[in-house]
């Protein structure tokens, strides 16, 4: 479902202010009949009049509106979808998340310039599927395998080193998580990107090395931040940025770890590519590499149409108009 014309809802905003001025506006007129009549002489004069039928044409009336509203928005359903057959390579993007992704030693910082890198493999990803995995000490599945690239573009530009809460940097379970996003029924056509720094603090790649062998995943890895190392900036309790320190109060270095790194990709059947001199071309070589694997075909449901359901709301709105006409502020035969 879409809606055509969203700033049409604006107007709902009308119906508590139209409620409120016929709250006020009852009030006032109760209050200027007790002040020309007590409320016994008051109740002798409008004996016919109803006190319930009012009330029931003016939520009538905020119905209508609330209808017409709707109506003029134009929510649309789809109307007719087709199949269509791509091919290409099933891709998990896993994006260290960790601290030491904030480092400052590349331009603007380590993680923004992974989510750079990223953001240019989907953009020439058109006939590739994608899932997004975000990693420190555990890993998480931020977007499902997808062909819609805009959705995984959306979520990769919120993450930040506050998306794991677990602090810490867990290669293995990276590579474990990136798998598990891929078809558990497909043993080819599979590849994982790791963006990430190098640092691991657990040491238990072998296990996540052997999964990717056995369920024919390649992986490719991408080194971001520089050997020479930055420090890590920390907010501090009073708001400013400072330094990380070890518990010996000394400032912690973080660096690139290319070696590590190249393992990775090795004994996985990728590559390493290194960032250390800029991110231009990065993403296409990866392609490239990429693409040598070999396409899968997979079916895409691809909406091609929608179709206006403003009537569905327009008529309710007209019908409780007329009713509305027809409801008389005196008595009826039931005493309503």
């Amino acid at each position: 479902m879409r809606i055509d014309q969203p700033y049409y809802l604006l107007l709902i905003l009308l119906i508590p202010v139209v409620v409120w001025i016929f709250r006020r506006f009852t009030g006032w007129q109760k209050k200027v009949l007790l002040k020309w009549a007590n409320a016994s002489i008051a109740e002798k004069i409008f004996v016919g009049i109803s006190k319930l039928r009012p009330v029931t044409k003016f939520i009538m009336l905020a119905a209508a509106l609330g209808f017409i509203t709707l109506g003029l928005s134009n929510l649309q359903l789809p109307s007719s979808a087709s199949e269509i057959k791509r091919h290409g390579v099933d891709i998990a993007l896993a994006i260290d998340v960790s601290n030491s992704m904030m480092s400052q030693d590349v331009s603007p910082n380590r993680l923004e310039q992974a989510k750079q890198i990223a953001s240019e493999i989907l953009s020439g990803s058109a006939d590739n599927r994608v899932s997004l995995v975000a990693f420190a000490e555990t890993a998480i599945t931020m977007v499902p395998l997808t062909p819609d690239h805009s959705a995984v573009e959306m979520i990769l530009n919120s993450i930040n080193n506050k998306t794991i809460p677990d602090q810490g940097s867990d290669l293995g379970n990276a590579i474990r998580e990136s798998i598990r996003s891929l078809p558990e029924n497909q043993n080819h056509y599979r590849a994982v990107i790791l963006i990430t720094d190098g640092e691991d603090q657990d040491a238990q790649i072998e296990d996540a090395l052997d999964l990717a062998t056995k369920f024919s995943t390649v992986i490719f890895t991408v080194g971001v931040g520089t050997t020479e190392g930055s420090d890590i900036p920390i907010a501090a309790s009073d708001g400013s940025v400072i330094p990380k320190k070890d518990s010996k109060g000394q400032i912690v270095i973080t660096k690139l770890n290319p070696k590590l790194l190249t393992e990775i990709a090795t004994k996985a059947g990728g590559n390493y590519l290194d960032a250390q001199g800029g991110i231009g071309g990065i993403a296409s070589i990866l392609l490239k590499q990429i693409a040598a694997i070999g396409a899968n075909e997979y079916n895409q449901r691809i909406l091609s149409g929608y179709s206006s359901q403003f009537q569905y709301f327009l008529f309710p709105a007209l019908l409780l108009l007329i009713i509305e006409l027809f409801i008389r502020n005196k008595k009826g035969r039931w005493n309503f």
